[in-house]
């Protein structure tokens, strides 16, 4: 059984590609005491898809009764406790993972295996543009985490980039970055980021915003033979077109988790460490103001 924590569009999707696995679930609201998870019997792993503020607390809780967990990403508002929370898990023999699927995505996927293609990467461009107001409809985006500045924001929400950029390209040891609000919004966590950093030769920058019509999510690698670009949202690499339907990386994602805790293959599933290191990514960038500044090590922070 795997207990699924926190019924919200992202935990109620878990559900939905868990169920339509076959496996045994069990939802329980962000309302629902962590005291379940000890009464739930014969559940092995939970999925903690409660917001972000809570994600460690929940973490901790679930790992004290021995569960194998994937927690959503990001896996926690920053760096801090992350150690603690890596030492709780090796004490007690369970594995974490982080809910990155973007590294599931078929087009995502395509691009990475045509990478060799263009030879030695030089630069890496990427920008995940879009307009918060339409992220939810029917629900006030004031009232979200995305708009309190302690959980949201869009290092936290777009995440996703930072980690996939580095899982693809590397992981940077110091970072550039700029964010900003506009007051657009109304919201009190940042609008937007800019962020830059070198791995070796490759120099890789992104945009990150929520104040942008119409969405856009695309990157672009330029290496010493040619070019390569890749659209999230148009689901092209180039000129192909790379289908895929609505749940299959939540899918895939999940088959991942599901053989890893039993000791098989976990694929490209986000580590711990992985999740850490992004989150480290994220503390300095907030506090760069467009100096190049060293990412912090998470098992310190």
């Amino acid at each position: 059984m795997v207990i699924v924590h926190g019924t919200g569009s992202i935990g109620t999707r878990h559900l939905r590609v868990l169920e339509g696995l076959g496996v045994p679930t069990l939802a329980l609201s962000v309302r629902s005491p962590t005291s379940t998870y000890n009464t739930a019997h014969g559940a092995t792993a939970a999925v903690i898809a409660t917001t972000t503020g809570r994600h460690l607390a929940d973490a901790h809780d679930a790992i004290r009764a021995g569960l194998h967990l994937l927690v959503e990403k990001p896996l926690a508002a920053d760096a801090k406790g992350i150690a603690a929370l890596e030492r709780a898990a090796r004490d007690a023999n369970r594995l974490v993972f982080v809910g990155c699927c973007l590294r599931f995505d078929a087009a995502l996927l395509r691009f990475r295996a045509q990478l060799p293609r263009i030879g030695a990467i030089r630069r890496v461009r990427i920008e995940c543009q879009s307009y918060l107001p339409d992220w939810r409809p029917g629900t006030d985006y004031r009232a979200s985490y995305s708009a309190r500045r302690d959980e949201g924001g869009v290092l936290r929400d777009l995440i996703h980039e930072i980690d996939y950029a580095s899982w693809l390209f590397g992981w940077p040891s110091t970072v550039t970055a700029r964010i900003g609000n506009t007051g657009a919004l109304g919201i009190e966590s940042e609008e937007w980021a800019e962020l830059a950093w070198e791995v070796g030769a490759t120099e890789v920058s992104m945009r990150l915003d929520y104040i942008t019509k119409p969405a856009r999510r695309v990157m672009r690698a330029e290496g010493e033979r040619g070019a390569i670009e890749v659209d999230l949202i148009q689901h092209r690499v180039d000129d192909v077109s790379v289908p895929q339907e609505r749940d299959e990386m939540m899918r895939d994602q999940a088959n991942a988790f599901l053989s890893a805790i039993v000791g098989g293959d976990a694929g490209q599933l986000a580590t711990l460490e992985e999740g850490a290191r992004a989150l480290a990514i994220c503390d300095a960038a907030r506090i760069s103001n467009g100096a190049r500044i060293p990412v912090p090590d998470w098992r310190t922070a």
